[in-house]
């Protein structure tokens, strides 16, 4: 427990000082930063990944779609994210990194539509049939020499939700990333996961939700095989990861009512 808390305490004092202000309580925000043909849409490439050190561990969450908080219980971490570039539009959250953790008692959110511009298709309107919770996103900070680089203001806390259905039904599209294993281009099928801010309650220790116009649609890619080794810190402690293949390309999505 007391490590855990320090681990705590040290993310902390890495992350920026400024906050964005937002409650799961507060209305719905809605985002009007993309442009016309969604170039501005920032990617994340989803890796999946074996870790040293496996946790199992349980939190209380609430989404902003959530009815109210309840005892998660988590897995993993199963996943892990980062920011990527692509050949128009240099990422402008260049240093966020999450975990994702398997949710295993999945509970139904009480908000069961959404509705979004798509950062694939010339920001059209897909509404998005949302499912039960899938994962748990954690903040993190990748280790390399020197100090990591301090968490952003405004990354939240997220929980990926299952999509279980768009319309209209969305057809495959390309997309070209950079990511840190070299260039790629990523053939994309539909919407698989909607990432949702949430907030934690841990014993004493609450973390609340930093910014809540902040969406991400994750997309389904056909899976690439890499080699690599990256180790990482966050809540739960530090970790080495070795990553066996990427297949999954998250973008934030503006939400629209």
């Amino acid at each position: 427990m007391n490590d855990r808390r320090e681990t705590i305490r040290m993310l902390a004092a890495l992350t920026v000082s400024a906050s964005i202000g937002g409650s799961t309580a507060a209305k719905i925000a809605k985002s009007d930063d993309l442009t016309a043909d969604g170039s501005a849409a920032d990617a994340f490439e989803v890796v999946s990944v074996e870790p040293s050190n496996f946790v199992l561990h349980g939190l209380e969450l609430q989404s902003l779609i959530d009815a109210e908080r309840s005892w998660t219980k988590l897995r993993g971490p199963r996943y892990f994210s980062q920011s990527v570039s692509r050949p128009k539009h240099v990422s402008s959250h260049p240093n966020e990194f999450q975990l994702w953790y398997e949710i295993s008692d999945p509970k139904p959110p009480s908000k069961k539509t959404l509705r979004f511009r798509d950062p694939h298709n010339s920001n059209e309107a897909i509404t998005v049939q949302v499912g039960d919770p899938a994962f748990f996103l954690s903040p993190s900070q990748k280790l390399t020499s020197g100090l990591p680089t301090k968490i952003p203001a405004n990354l939240n806390l997220m929980k990926a939700y299952r999509v279980t259905n768009t319309t209209p039904a969305k057809k495959q599209t390309e997309v070209e990333i950079e990511t840190s294993w070299g260039p790629t281009t990523r053939k994309l099928d539909h919407p698989i996961f909607v990432c949702i801010a949430c907030e934690e309650w841990h014993h004493e220790q609450h973390m609340p939700i930093k910014d809540d116009t902040r969406y991400q649609l994750v997309y389904a890619s056909k899976e690439v095989e890499i080699s690599d080794q990256t180790s990482v810190i966050d809540q739960f402690g530090l970790n080495k990861l070795t990553v066996s293949s990427a297949g999954w390309v998250s973008f934030e999505a503006a939400l629209t009512e």
